[in-house]
């Protein structure tokens, strides 16, 4: 799933800021699958009717899960269009169920990489070349399964918001604590 940057200062699609800046990052959300996926990414001015006259972009995008390993490809860009970036920062929110990252490369580089939650990493590269190949590659490790939690109910209590709250007690399935 393509994404752009969106916050408080964003202008317009095209990744215009209120400050003058410019944000033509792409965040591509990737759900790794054991079978090879793609898509195409389509592009344009954000502002004009020119993709009729063919002035608009592609990007293939491809994903597969083979073992412990996740590789996503990112094709050069094919076609143009007026204000269309030559270079753009990535990142990659890799969503890989049991899964955590223990390593990353990208076009057989390491880069940095942070495993967000359970089942979700997140890779962010410096700018690139949008003519050019990219790959990423993502060795993944098992999660340990997590320890069932236990729901605590108590009848006769109240809090406020901001206090804690303390239970004592001895409950084998939870493990006698």
């Amino acid at each position: 799933i393509p994404m752009a940057v969106v916050d408080q200062q964003t202008k317009n699609s095209r990744g215009q800021r209120l400050d003058g800046a410019v944000n033509t990052a792409l965040i591509v959300k990737v759900f790794a699958g054991e079978a090879a996926t793609h898509f195409e990414l389509t592009e344009d001015d954000g502002d004009s009717v020119a993709y009729l006259t063919g002035q608009f972009a592609t990007t293939r995008l491809e994903q597969q899960l083979n073992g412990n390993q996740l590789r996503v490809k990112v094709a050069p860009t094919f076609g143009s269009y007026v204000g269309m970036p030559a270079q753009r920062r990535f990142q990659f929110e890799l969503v890989v169920g049991d899964y955590a990252a223990a390593a990353a490369r990208l076009n057989g580089e390491p880069v940095s990489f942070v495993n967000v939650s359970p089942g979700l990493v997140r890779v962010a590269a410096a700018s690139l070349s949008s003519d050019s190949n990219k790959e990423l590659v993502v060795d993944l490790r098992p999660i340990a399964p997590r320890a069932p939690s236990g729901l605590l109910v108590c009848a006769n209590g109240k809090t406020s918001p901001g206090v804690s709250v303390y239970a004592v007690g001895n409950i084998p399935a939870l493990g006698d604590w």
